[in-house]
């Protein structure tokens, strides 16, 4: 008994033994294909958070939708990360979006300090407008930005791309996606304009102030452009003839895929008069005002805008 007691002893020491020598060796990390904002390419390495896959883009306290669907631009898959942050996954690129914190949090997990920075200005399919954060990196594009309302956070990240086509696909991810929290059907920021701000449109269209306007049609072009007085004059001009033939929703239906044409007019103190922004629907903003009121342009004949561009 003592002899086999002893022989139980030398092998637990040998074992203990062995597992020190071990805790000095530090194994090779394994990379993660797929980052979270727990885990940051290029910079430092957090505690990854936990990932549950779900079956569609209803996450719990928000719904994602008017992201690409379309060959070529297919989801893969969606999960929660963290129970906050909504992902929608692609073959060549991952879609965000968490309600916002006020930290100006970057949710993509991807981290270059050597990335070139710059911006886009984006006019949502909702009418608001969004100022992109695009860095590209060797590596890929990660692009930033907030709701219309600021109400929620967006990353995209886009392995492998970088130059004209990653920011095409930016500008088409930041003009269409939006989120929605439960029982609402619009985001925040955007409602059906009613005869009043129908009549207040009509208004402002004709009122004969407009000292510049600035406009930008996001199918072709990145930044905004000012108008020649000419072709600023054309413009306005179908504005305001096609005004008496806007009508109302009763319910406002979903949004219109693909870019917008957008238009800031000013007057000659430089103040914001209205932006209006085209793509199907007719969506107003007055001044520096929150709310974008959305017409119906549908009999209004309003394409006939996109043929004003390019701008030279």
């Amino acid at each position: 008994m003592k002899k086999l007691t002893r022989i139980l002893a030398l092998t637990l020491c040998c074992l203990l033994a062995a597992g020190l020598a071990a805790c000095g060796e530090t194994p090779a990390p394994t990379p993660d294909p797929d980052p979270d904002p727990g885990a940051a390419i290029g910079g430092n390495t957090q505690i990854p958070n936990p990932r549950v896959p779900y079956e569609n883009d209803e996450f719990p306290d928000f719904k994602l939708a008017g992201y690409p669907d379309r060959d070529g631009m297919k989801p893969t898959g969606f999960c929660l990360i963290g129970g906050t942050i909504g992902e929608i996954s692609y073959e060549t690129a991952t879609l965000r979006c968490a309600a916002d914190t006020g930290e100006g949090e970057d949710l993509s997990g991807v981290y270059y300090p050597d990335a070139e920075e710059s911006e886009l200005s984006v006019c949502h399919s909702y009418g608001g407008i969004i100022t992109v954060t695009v860095k590209e990196h060797s590596e890929g594009t990660v692009a930033l930005w907030k709701s219309c309302a600021g109400d929620f956070d967006y990353s995209l990240w886009l392995p492998g791309q970088t130059g004209d086509a990653a920011k095409a696909l930016v500008m088409e991810f930041a003009a269409g996606v939006y989120a929605v929290k439960p029982g609402v059907e619009t985001p925040i920021g955007h409602v059906a304009g009613t005869e009043k701000e129908l009549a207040r449109w009509r208004e402002v269209i004709r009122a004969g102030n407009i000292a510049k306007v600035m406009a930008m049609d996001q199918n072709i072009m990145t930044e905004p452009m000012e108008l020649t007085p000419e072709k600023a004059g054309q413009l306005i001009g179908l504005l305001a003839e096609s005004a008496d033939r806007l009508t109302v929703y009763e319910r406002l239906p979903n949004p219109a895929t693909g870019g917008a044409l957008r238009l800031t007019a000013y007057d000659a103190e430089g103040n914001t008069l209205f932006t209006a922004c085209y793509n199907g629907w007719l969506v107003v903003t007055f001044g520096n005002e929150m709310t974008n009121y959305v017409f119906d342009a549908s009999d209004c004949e309003l394409y006939t805008l996109y043929t004003f561009f390019p701008v030279e």
